[in-house]
């Protein structure tokens, strides 16, 4: 006569394993908690060099684009026939490539806690995106992580507080949260679940 207790350890090993197969991605536990941030950026001309112009989703921080091109997006300030405006340059606008996956940056009208997953496609990869105070914003960052279904961005959300025009320090301040757990997509406050 067979043990029973073997079997049993055999079945339950098999259901953890198929539930392990369910996760397409299979994931590892998300350790970084979504937290929303202030973060001010300078224009990219007509400022200090040593001012940050530009934000990377993945590292969650500002970026000075004199260092490195490891960011999504920057911002700036154009003059034209709509007069002045600020604006998102995200890499490709700035005629630098990401690879398979440029980072953009898609409008929302949603108010910002109510924003709990990132746009599926639509973003603006390769032109300025003008800003404006009270407007949100999904941003989509270039591919830095892989996991086992393949190379995949970060994401986060951001809403427009205030901008500045003052010479040598035109500015923008915006909230911001960004998920920098690898795979995961929620932009919910908080240890994410997906």
């Amino acid at each position: 006569m067979r043990p029973i207790v073997p079997c049993f350890l055999l079945l339950a090993a098999a259901a953890l394993a198929g539930a392990a197969c369910s996760d397409p991605n299979q994931l590892s536990p998300a350790t970084d908690a979504n937290a929303v941030d202030t973060v001010t950026l300078y224009a990219l001309r007509g400022t200090p060099l040593d001012s940050a112009s530009a934000f990377s989703i993945p590292a969650n921080q500002t970026v000075r684009t004199t260092i490195t091109s490891a960011f999504d997006f920057a911002y700036d300030v154009e003059s034209g026939a709509a007069g002045v405006q600020h604006v998102f340059l995200p890499l490709a606008a700035l005629g630098l490539s990401a690879g398979s996956t440029n980072p953009g940056l898609i409008a929302t009208e949603q108010a910002f806690d109510q924003i709990t997953e990132p746009a599926g496609s639509g973003y603006t990869t390769d032109s300025a995106v003008v800003i404006a105070p009270g407007e949100r914003y999904i941003a989509r960052s270039r591919v830095t992580c892989s996991t086992v279904a393949g190379t995949v961005p970060a994401y986060a959300k951001l809403e427009i507080l205030s901008v500045s025009d003052a010479p040598g320090f035109a500015s923008v301040t915006f909230r911001v949260l960004a998920n920098t757990n690898c795979g995961y997509r929620s932009l919910a406050p908080g240890i994410p679940k997906e």
